[in-house]
């Protein structure tokens, strides 16, 4: 079993920098957390909050968790886009961390690839789905013009 450095769900929540007024990655993880949970209501107001970070790296997050790509894996929000096939015809998740899109690196140096049966599936349901577009990159792009002080943007 590797063992992957990473951010968990039990993390504590690091105060935003307020030199640049935006949330730390420990609590952007934490907001992503909230997203594996039963709270529907919790879920949709962690994706609001975080599209309103203005953060340009949840434009990709945001894209793989609306297309099914956003895991739980050892308590830690993970991405995998796409699986693998190893020679025994095994399917393999190649992690990467949601927020730097790097690969998630074991202790043996190499990309971490569970099997995909120990992965939970965190996307949006059929309810969340609907509303998803809501949470789209010219969403986000607003969001973060007013975040930085710019000119909202049409």
């Amino acid at each position: 079993m590797a063992v992957v450095t990473g951010w968990t769900l039990s993390s504590t929540v690091a105060a935003a920098d307020s030199s640049i007024g935006t949330p730390s990655d420990d609590a952007l993880l934490e907001q992503m957390a909230t997203l594996a949970g039963d709270d529907a209501a919790a879920r949709k107001q962690a994706l609001f909050d975080l599209a309103k970070t203005g953060d340009s790296r949840l434009e990709t997050f945001l894209e793989n968790y609306r297309d099914g790509s956003v895991y739980l894996w050892n308590d830690q929000i993970v991405v995998c886009a796409e699986t693998e096939e190893d020679e025994d015809f095994n399917e393999l998740a190649p992690l990467t961390h949601p927020l730097t899109g790097e690969p998630m690196l074991g202790d043996d140096g190499k990309q971490v690839k569970p099997d995909v049966s120990d992965l939970g599936d965190i996307s949006p349901n059929r309810d969340e789905d609907e509303d998803f577009n809501f949470f789209s990159a010219p969403f986000i792009a607003r969001c973060r013009g007013a975040t930085v002080g710019r000119q909202e943007m049409r």
